[in-house]
């Protein structure tokens, strides 16, 4: 007898990847990064992409959002790096350490997304910058925020 009776096993043949596809491919509006707002076309309705390109579109909104600030987003969504800014009573390795947390489980509620590796993360000037690669459903992808 299984410990919980109610939760049924996966089956033999059906392994991770059965799972993986079953995911639609990923959509979000069109975003350029520079003026932070959506790519409006000529007749005056928003563009949309697809896969890898609409993933780092959520990626960048999930961590530019503030988590828990904004009823229209679910508690799940957004980072929470912000409860960083202004505390200069943490150390610099401890922002630092702190930041990476907070990405990190800002981005891996996203079933697309793997996994994430560090490159970098810095904390100068009260500025925290980070580069990392994201494993995801369609590959892997590199940002620096």
């Amino acid at each position: 007898m299984d410990l919980f009776p109610f939760i049924d096993e996966l089956e033999e043949d059906e392994d991770i990847e059965t799972i993986e596809e079953a995911l639609p491919l990923l959509k979000e509006v069109a975003w350029n990064f520079e003026q932070d707002k959506p790519i409006i076309n000529s007749n005056g309705t928003v563009e949309f992409v697809e896969g890898i390109e609409a993933l780092k579109i959520w990626i960048y909104k999930a961590i530019k959002i503030n988590r828990y600030e904004h009823e229209i987003y679910s508690w799940d969504y957004g980072c929470e790096i912000n409860e960083l800014i202004g505390e200069s009573i943490y150390s610099r390795d401890h922002i630092e350490l702190e930041s990476q947390r907070y990405i990190e489980e800002c981005l891996l509620i996203n079933p697309y997304i793997n996994s994430i590796s560090f490159d970098e993360i810095r904390y100068e000037n009260g500025i925290v910058k980070a580069t990392f690669q994201v494993d995801s459903y369609y590959g892997e992808v590199d940002i620096s925020v």
